[in-house]
């Protein structure tokens, strides 16, 4: 009997969910994806597409010496799907199934990924990862003196990311304890936002609203820290313009990006999808830049013995820490199999039995050792072949 997961609304696979996925071991694994249509009447090759993908991991699971009966029942959930018009009617731009020895999970997500079915002794889940890879995802920071949000976003989501010991507003962070002053800082903004009221006090009483909003500010950025602290994306900050120096003062991490977004992001104001397609707009030029100067720097790097496009020299050497930037083409497939140690390598032009995609493997391990991915197009990579990387030393 299979654990089935919560199922995910149309959005983003959370960091710690994918790091779950490639963590599971135990039996084989099948992991499918497929672009999905969200209406008309192409909508129908939905499950038709699933039930082409099952059929092949079904296969595959049985040419690596699993019984029929016993594949059958490890994909009876996804099976069930096909026939479910509900489920269909709830999709995003594409669907991935990972489906283990007592794991089933399913996420619904807005990017629309190749058909893909593979069967190995771990998850694949490269496709995942050009939701959380230097080029896609960035941090965006919204806040007031009545209300704060953080998000992890890409450009096609938002993940609202609850952080411990941040303050839930000014009133929390300078009075945690006075339920009095809590009340007037309430009544207060009843009457016009706190940020309005600044405008309209004394010179006297706006210094003074500056060192509590500096208080508030410091509080928030010590609560970010162990949350930024290996964080490379740019964070986006969304607040009144009164507010964005205030908070640059405080501000600890090195990829806050000014200026942000101008104007009150409380929610009944501004909903966070919205939020966050103003946040892309600014996060676009910066990423296309890192982007094109990763290439460059692999293209000055190969042959001097710090960078490689040779997927198996790449694969060991993401193994033992060394990948500092992977660059890695959107589609494309290197089948092998690997030795326990990852010294040994047989490449495959089709997939046998115990089989994993290489590319897959030198992302994952580049992504959980902290190093930069980046997803281009095929005719976007520095030289021909589908992964490239720069070495730490």
């Amino acid at each position: 009997m299979s654990t089935e997961l919560p199922q995910q609304p149309s959005g983003l696979i959370s960091r710690d969910e994918l790091l779950r996925l490639t963590a599971h071991r135990g039996g084989p694994h099948v992991s499918i994806f497929l672009p999905t249509e969200r209406a008309g009447p192409r909508t129908r090759e939905n499950p038709i597409r699933l039930k082409n993908l099952l059929t092949t991991a079904e296969e595959s699971l049985i040419a690596g010496g699993m019984r029929p009966t016993e594949a059958r029942d490890l994909l009876a959930d996804a099976r069930a799907l096909e026939d479910d018009y509900d489920f269909w009617q709830k999709q995003s731009d594409g669907l991935c199934l990972h489906i283990a020895p007592g794991l089933s999970t399913q996420h619904r997500l807005p990017l629309p990924f190749p058909e893909l079915a593979v069967v190995s002794d771990r998850f694949h889940v490269r496709p995942l990862l050009e939701l959380f890879t230097d080029d896609a995802s960035f941090f965006l920071l919204a806040i007031s003196m009545g209300d704060i949000r953080f998000y992890r976003c890409s450009r096609y989501g938002e993940h609202e990311v609850s952080v411990a010991g941040m303050p839930r507003n000014l009133a929390a962070a300078l009075w945690p304890d006075d339920i009095e002053k809590q009340a007037q800082f309430r009544s207060m903004r009843s009457g016009q936002s706190g940020e309005e009221a600044i405008f309209h006090s004394s010179e006297d009483a706006q210094q003074q609203t500056k060192e509590q909003l500096g208080r508030y500010f410091r509080q928030v950025d010590a609560a970010l820290r162990p949350v930024l602290a290996r964080g490379s994306a740019p964070m986006i900050l969304a607040s009144v313009d009164y507010l964005q120096p205030i908070y640059a003062e405080a501000n600890t991490y090195r990829n806050l990006v000014s200026p942000g977004i101008s104007g009150n992001p409380e929610p009944e104001l501004v909903p966070p999808a919205e939020l966050r397609a103003q946040a892309w707009q600014l996060v676009e030029p910066l990423i296309e830049s890192a982007r094109a100067d990763a290439v460059g720097r692999v293209q000055a790097l190969l042959g001097t013995g710090r960078a490689s496009s040779q997927i198996d020299e790449i694969v060991r050497e993401a193994s033992r820490g060394r990948v500092d930037t992977l660059l890695v083409a959107r589609e494309g497939v290197v089948w092998a199999r690997v030795s326990d140690d990852g010294e040994t390598i047989a490449l495959h032009e089709t997939p046998e039995p115990g089989d994993e995609d290489l590319i897959d493997r030198a992302v994952v391990q580049t992504f959980t050792q902290g190093g930069r991915l980046y997803v281009l197009n095929r005719d976007a990579m520095p030289t021909s072949d589908p992964a490239a990387a720069i070495y730490r030393y």
